[in-house]
């Protein structure tokens, strides 16, 4: 009777886990119509509103706070406070950001508010 082999345990390599910002980073850096839904979706959700301010920092830091501050005519810290997680940005500053980054804002009438006009308008 032949001996058989011992299995030889190889060690398992397994590659170098990403996080989900550095992911993202590049998924926002690198496209461009993404980085735009991103911020589309961000802004239409009713339901979290500091996710608007959570999406424009992430798009910013992608894009690159320092090159985004100079495209919009701002102080590199002033943005990077505005930004922050207490950050109170104007409408001016957002504008500004969204301006440089390609985006403009669009106001939409929601059903709901159409449903209001008319309900006020028939009083």
């Amino acid at each position: 009777m032949a001996k058989q082999a011992k299995p030889v345990k190889q060690k398992r390599v397994f590659p170098p886990s990403v996080s989900h910002d550095v992911v993202m980073r590049k998924m926002l850096r690198d496209d461009p119509e993404f980085a735009m839904e991103y911020l589309k979706v961000a802004f239409e959700d009713k339901e979290v509103p500091s996710l608007r301010l959570l999406a424009l920092r992430r798009v910013a830091d992608a894009y690159g706070m320092a090159r985004l501050a100079k495209a919009a005519g701002l102080q590199r810290e002033s943005l990077y406070r505005a930004l922050s997680v207490k950050g109170n940005p104007t409408f001016s500053t957002i504008n500004a950001v969204l301006s440089a980054l390609g985006a403009t804002m669009t106001i939409r009438v929601s059903k709901s508010s159409a449903r209001h006009w008319k309900m006020k308008a028939a009083a």
